[in-house]
């Protein structure tokens, strides 16, 4: 994975983890002051959120996953790849 991708992708996780408390935060003061309005919209976007942080770990776990396979396979004297 190249430098530039995974910068944007620790971006995209630290932005939509702020936007995901922040909503949260906002949607739990809402349903206190019975805005229904904002708090039924920060609870979607909260959810939101929640998904695309779950997306990037799952990618990011697959990702580590081979990567760890292949520096084994590498150690092992089993690897084809050029660095």
């Amino acid at each position: 994975m190249s430098e530039t991708q995974a910068a944007i992708e620790a971006s995209a996780v630290a932005i939509t983890q702020k936007v995901t408390v922040t909503s949260g935060a906002t949607s739990f003061f809402a349903f206190l002051a019975k805005v229904d309005v904002i708090a039924w919209g920060g609870l979607c976007i909260a959810l939101a959120g929640l998904f695309i942080q779950l997306y990037f770990a799952v990618a990011k776990n697959r990702r580590e996953k081979i990567e760890h396979e292949l520096r084994v396979k590498k150690l092992e004297g089993e690897c084809n790849v050029k660095d």
